[in-house]
């Protein structure tokens, strides 16, 4: 088994773990769900160095990553894959990303076992593990209980001329088989030519809603505002 493959492993056995709602349970996959305490944080917590401070509660997709490292090569060998420092900053995204970038070791062409990272030429906002790259198309598999948000860029249809077909696009952690490929479907409301490599579209990960419990009513007994329409110009 190649080194890649031990680390994908490592992140396999993980899917369908959930963020905690509080610093309980984190052991369980699916108790005490919808937050963001984690086993994986704990566990580079107790390091005592790996980070410049305690990193529990917080946004975890890099803590994940980094966990994944250090369990399957070691805190030596999985800091230095890493490229990070003791006492990094490297539970955010965007300083995992320069990190690489400092050692000569961010690639544009993702490879199985990289660090992937998601964003744009300003910010990074989700970081994974490749596990599978075909005929150009990288594989990837969204955390239990997070789903992802296709919608236009803001410049979409001033630069190109079109606008998205279902206004916008959820996929959710079920939507993962080897064929279940992420589309942005585009009208174009006038001529246009868009090259390989435009940036057309961008996605956003995120939380799915809590769970909410509707109670009938025969009225709400609230003042009408004038319906649909009704909030003007100005």
């Amino acid at each position: 088994m190649t080194a890649q493959e031990r680390l994908i492993g490592t992140a396999a056995e993980q899917v369908g773990y959930m963020g905690k709602r509080s610093n309980s349970q984190l052991d369980e996959y699916n108790s005490n769900t919808s937050g963001k305490w984690n086993k994986y944080a704990r566990a580079l917590d107790a390091l005592g160095d790996f980070y410049n401070g305690k990193k529990n509660g917080y946004d975890w997709c890099d803590v994940f990553v980094d966990w994944c490292f250090v369990t399957t090569f070691g805190r030596t060998l999985g800091q230095k894959l890493l490229c990070q420092p003791d006492k990094s900053l490297g539970a955010g995204t965007g300083y995992s990303l320069k990190y690489y970038q400092q050692m000569g070791r961010l690639f544009s062409s993702p490879e199985p076992g990289d660090q992937i990272f998601f964003g744009d030429s300003k910010t990074t906002w989700h970081t994974g593990i490749v596990s599978k790259v075909e005929n150009g198309y990288v594989h990837m598999q969204l955390p239990a209980g997070y789903e992802a948000h296709m919608i236009p860029r803001s410049s979409t249809y001033k630069n190109f001329g079109v606008i998205q077909a279902n206004h916008m696009g959820m996929f959710d952690e079920s939507y993962c088989g080897d064929n279940d490929q992420w589309y942005f479907p585009a009208i174009a409301m006038r001529n246009t030519v868009i090259h390989a490599g435009d940036r057309i579209c961008q996605f956003r990960i995120v939380e799915h809603q809590p769970t909410l419990n509707f109670v009938a009513v025969e009225t709400l007994g609230n003042s009408d505002r004038g319906g649909i329409g009704s909030t003007g110009t100005r």
